[in-house]
């Protein structure tokens, strides 16, 4: 027999959020079940859900650099210096896995997880500055090791709360031959 005028409880929970990853801030829908669908929980209940994404972005980069070299000899020092533009070719957003820690929920049968990724902008630029040495093996060949920072000068997605790295460090190496 059941309770006449009592709290009735609810089978299905929605959940809306935001959540950061290292593209940017995506906008999440989940809906989940309750584990016993007896129990009454409370709207304040925390879902406690661990997502995984994977983030894939494709973009052609052209460099557009300076160089200079310092001094004259076998063992030289280099600078450069310029811009980098960004072509965006390719995104893919996916939701791997969800895990739900709270073990009064479950995921729903039917609708699971709806993400909205971060949009997705074709043109970039970044600027790249880098100091290192060149050393001649030989009047044709050239070894060199230059050290690099590049950061953003202008976003490649839409952050809504916290902007992705603008910074990077790199070390290029390269072996080259003069004609």
């Amino acid at each position: 027999m059941g309770t006449i005028g009592g709290p009735h409880p609810q089978d299905e929970h929605d959940f809306e959020y935001y959540l950061n990853t290292p593209s940017g801030t995506v906008y999440v829908s989940l809906s989940a079940d309750q584990a016993d669908p007896q129990e009454n929980i409370p709207n304040q209940e925390e879902l406690k859900v661990e997502i995984s994404t994977k983030d894939r972005f494709e973009y052609l980069s052209i460099p557009l650099t300076l160089g200079y070299q310092l001094g004259r000899g076998r063992l030289t020092g280099q600078l450069r210096a310029g811009l980098m533009a960004n072509i965006g070719l390719a995104k893919e957003f996916t939701v791997n896995d969800v895990c739900f820690e709270n073990n009064k929920f479950k995921p729903h049968g039917g609708k699971g997880v709806e993400v909205e990724a971060p949009a997705f902008n074709t043109l970039s630029f970044d600027y790249v500055l880098g100091a290192g040495a060149a050393y001649d093996l030989s009047p044709s060949w050239q070894i060199s090791l230059m050290p690099s920072l590049t950061g953003s000068l202008t976003k490649k997605f839409d952050a809504l709360f916290k902007d992705p790295s603008d910074y990077s460090l790199g070390v290029s190496m390269g072996l080259s031959y003069r004609f």
